[in-house]
């Protein structure tokens, strides 16, 4: 007795049957979906509406298009009508089906796919998760870049009531390059990803994992060529700030880096601001000239410039290197001096690490979770347009802004212009009455 397409005695081998299973209800579903497109069509033809309006049946052509359950091909009518010149024709099952004429994928689909990159699912983390779509990367791909997010995201940002800051706010800044293709050409280009957050959240951090509280994002994309005016690009953040955060005036700013003189800048052009090396790089340095893989005094010796490092003692530790690094090489010395010349240059980064609102520095982690996540940690090179969008869309999520909801309502209501205009025959309606 069969059930469902699937017969008792199929079930010898439990993986072939759920194999089986899903394939003859995926079928299933492309057929009863073919049959009510087929339906809508047919609806339309027997309606009141569109023999007074003036359609006239022209024939049928088949329509392929692309669901989250698979291709669908299904027949509908053309439709003629007059708009005082000469005939025009129509699909109307089509825009009854909110389908785009030069799109074969449903609207549904592309915004299953967004919502799974503003979550941080990766190309190829979708193509897996939607298989059943039968759909490529290359598609994916397409329909990413196909959307202009940039006025969206610009218009939440503006409508989201900034967050009141109690006494602190942390900048930190990044910056990594990446590969893409833009008009056919692989150009490099700089991101600079700016973190900005007001400390742990007190409700959901643990003492394992910390959460940082009123976290926003903001990042800048540029080619590698192009010169950065620091005073500008602080202004700009500036500006940025204060769309997220109000009572910025009245906060301590504390901005957080690597070490790269850009960054450094950043605290001399914004006043009353702190500025903090991120020890992640302060401890690979030291690990340069120190490297305890195998030697133990080298490890002791690599512990107690951590240890003068994390107190903010610079003098004493730039003392420590020079004092306690072994005669050795001029290639050793060599690196021994880059070393030191590096915590020279971040001095003031160094210092400040022994104040009370020191709770690290986020930035290389930023970047690894946002940027390089979405790259695949890999050498792929996408399209400009593509990555870029991606990353509107991951730090919008971020952000917290509605923008999956925004950009759906928005196509809603083009349908709905779109429905309400064939449904009157303009040109009849307005021409001949």
């Amino acid at each position: 007795m069969d059930w469902q397409g699937l017969s008792q005695n199929q079930f010898n081998n439990q993986f072939l049957f759920f194999e089986n299973y899903q394939t003859i209800n995926l079928l299933r579903m492309q057929k009863d979906l073919q049959k009510y497109f087929e339906k809508v069509d047919q609806d339309i033809f027997n309606s009141t509406w569109r023999k007074e309006h003036g359609y006239i049946p022209d024939g049928f052509k088949k329509r392929t298009i692309l669901t989250i359950f698979g291709a669908i091909t299904f027949r509908r009518r053309t439709y003629k009508y007059w708009d005082q010149y000469q005939y025009r024709y129509v699909f109307l099952a089509d825009k009854k089906l909110e389908i785009e004429k030069y799109s074969r994928v449903t609207n549904h689909l592309k915004f299953k796919i967004l919502e799974q990159i503003a979550t941080g699912k990766r190309q190829r983390d979708i193509y897996d998760s939607l298989n059943q779509a039968n759909i490529t990367t290359a598609t994916i791909g397409n329909i990413i870049k196909s959307f202009n997010l940039s006025d969206a995201v610009k218009h939440l940002a503006l409508a989201q009531k900034p967050i009141a800051i109690k006494n602190y706010l942390y900048i930190n800044m990044d910056e990594t390059y990446v590969k893409l293709r833009n008009n056919n050409k692989m150009n490099k280009y700089r991101i600079r990803l700016i973190t900005f957050h007001t400390g742990y959240d007190e409700n959901l951090s643990t003492n394992k994992r910390k959460v940082l509280a009123n976290k926003r994002v903001y990042w800048q994309l540029f080619p590698i060529n192009q010169k950065i005016e620091t005073k500008k690009f602080v202004d700009n953040i500036k500006t940025i700030a204060n769309i997220f955060y109000t009572n910025i005036a009245n906060s301590k700013i504390i901005i957080g880096g690597d070490g790269a003189p850009w960054i450094r800048e950043v605290s001399y052009y914004w006043k009353k601001s702190y500025y903090l090396l991120d020890k992640f790089h302060a401890y690979r340095n030291l690990k340069k000239i120190f490297p305890n893989q195998t030697k133990t005094k080298n490890l002791e010796k690599y512990q107690i410039s951590k240890n003068l490092f994390k107190l903010g003692s610079y003098p004493e530790l730039i003392t420590y290197l020079k004092t306690n690094f072994p005669d050795s090489n001029k290639e050793q010395q060599l690196k021994l001096e880059k070393v030191i010349n590096y915590f020279k240059n971040n001095s003031l980064g160094i210092i400040n690490q022994n104040l009370q609102f020191n709770i690290g520095v986020s930035a290389e982690g930023d970047v690894s979770h946002i940027i390089k996540w979405l790259l695949g940690y890999g050498s792929k090179a996408l399209n400009f347009q593509t990555f870029k969008n991606m990353l509107l869309l991951r730090t919008a999520e971020i952000n917290q802004y509605d923008i999956i909801n925004y950009l759906k309502f928005e196509c809603q209501n083009k349908q709905k212009i779109i429905n309400e205009f064939y449904q009157t025959n303009y040109w009849f309606k307005h021409h001949y009455f």
